[in-house]
């Protein structure tokens, strides 16, 4: 379970180019081949790829400070994209949930580390909690002067949050039927409401819950004079 990984290159097949040994590195939750029909069009998250990469393709990771993957298990002939930690849909990949893995496509999947300096958490992120809400909030096209609603106050939906702050939003709601959730977005700058109660008007907004009822309400407050992502 899960795709949130980093870790260091413990063995590289003999196609691998782009790490070496050692190298400290992110894990893409999107497994993807760089070549394919999908990739060449920059949305490697509906990739059409092989689903079982040669094994010169592939590269180990070993857990230092965080988890990583295993390998890829009864790949999947028709898939919606490859994904690790979900289902055969999505390649049959198993989660980020253990001691080592095996990364196919490593040329494109890994993504080399900064420097140390950094620390394991806050490089954890950018392997999809960081990278997700700044896609959001690109969907949603924050930027400076906005007032920006956010449904839900999961780790994704704080980081949309701080990001719309960090683009110049004015004001940003933090909408959620969880009081300690909504404790942490005022800490960050926000003004809590309760997603039971929320009437704001806001120009942009994202929803960050499986509540149907608060995803809908998301897109109304949005469209009286904005735009909506969910």
């Amino acid at each position: 379970m899960g795709h949130e990984a980093i870790g260091i290159v413990d063995e590289i097949g003999p196609e691998v180019k782009s790490v070496q040994k050692g190298d400290r590195v992110i894990i893409s939750p999107v497994v993807a081949c760089g070549y394919c029909f999908c990739c060449k069009r920059k949305v490697s998250n509906e990739y059409w790829g092989q689903s079982s990469p040669r094994k010169s393709q592939l590269t180990r990771v070993t857990r230092r400070s965080t988890r990583s993957a295993t390998e890829p298990t009864r790949p999947r002939k028709r898939r919606a994209c490859g994904i690790f930690g979900y289902t055969q849909l999505t390649g049959g990949y198993p989660g980020n949930q253990a001691e080592s893995c095996r990364v196919p496509n490593a040329d494109i999947v890994l993504v080399r580390g900064p420097k140390p300096g950094i620390s394991p958490e806050k490089l954890l992120a950018l392997a999809d909690i960081t990278t997700t809400a700044w896609h959001g909030c690109e969907l949603a096209e924050v930027g400076k002067g906005d007032v920006v609603g956010v449904w839900g106050c999961d780790p994704v939906g704080l980081s949309i949050q701080n990001l719309s702050f960090c683009r110049g939003a004015k004001k940003v709601y933090a909408v959620d039927p969880h009081p300690q959730r909504l404790k942490i977005a005022e800490r960050l700058g926000c003004e809590s409401a309760s997603a039971r109660t929320s009437s704001r008007s806001v120009s942009c907004s994202a929803s960050r819950t499986d509540l149907t009822k608060e995803s809908r309400l998301a897109a109304s407050e949005a469209r009286r004079a904005g735009r909506a992502r969910l």
